[in-house]
């Protein structure tokens, strides 16, 4: 994956800022749907996240933060249009920008990253390269402990982004969970109906995630 590489000086730290240069088109950060937070997105899209993730997990680099901006897009954000699910889960705002870290090797509170992002406009950039690490999906996998799972992911809505801060091992399930989305066609005969759900891994009742497909249906024939 090919990122915009920044650095910023932030209370007498230095981090590291990296920002995809391509975003697909069909992913929204939403905050809340159900009682979590949310990711809506086709196969594309929780593939790019999947990899984000995954990368996020095998950095060991301190202050290191991955921030994907509201793709530009003429087209709707995801309507929950079913009544039944109108009725059931709580919706809020969709279109919000992803401020990722592990907060293992990162330690920045919600403030400072907004402010950090805020400033990045006007800085220089170079592209870099990082290769995510697929094994490790197959490695979690394998050495399935739920256990090592609990309380260990963080999310928060601050404006207009979406926070998520997790340790290695919750990058990775994360990761996984999204490889699961990555073989659906686009049609949206999915939407909603395929999700996946880490709200209750959360560091508190309402830090969790879910993951649903979404397909806009004016695209089913382009």
């Amino acid at each position: 994956m090919n990122f915009s590489f920044r650095s910023i000086e932030s209370n007498k730290k230095l981090y590291s800022i990296l920002i995809p240069e391509k975003i697909p088109n069909f992913i929204w950060f939403a905050e809340p749907v159900v009682s979590s937070r949310a990711i809506f997105a086709n196969a594309d899209g929780f593939t790019f996240i999947r990899d984000l993730f995954l990368i996020a997990a095998q950095s060991n680099k301190e202050n290191t933060i991955y921030y994907v901006p509201i793709p530009n897009r003429a087209y709707k954000s995801p309507i929950m249009a079913i009544p039944e699910i109108q009725e059931w889960y709580k919706v809020g705002e969709y279109n919000l920008s992803l401020i990722l870290f592990n907060y293992q090797f990162t330690h920045v509170d919600v403030k400072e990253a907004k402010t950090i992002i805020s400033s990045l406009k006007y800085l220089p950039s170079q592209t870099i390269n990082v290769v995510p690490d697929k094994q490790l999906i197959q490695k979690h996998i394998d050495e399935w402990k739920y256990w090592k799972l609990e309380r260990t992911l963080n999310t928060k809505a601050h404006g207009k982004n979406l926070i998520i801060a997790a340790d290695k091992q919750m990058l990775i399930h994360l990761a996984y969970q999204t490889d699961s989305f990555k073989n659906i066609d686009n049609r949206s005969k999915h939407n909603y109906q395929a999700h996946s759900h880490a709200d209750n891994t959360g560091t508190s009742i309402d830090n969790g995630l879910n993951f649903f497909y979404y397909y806009p249906v004016e695209f089913e024939d382009v």
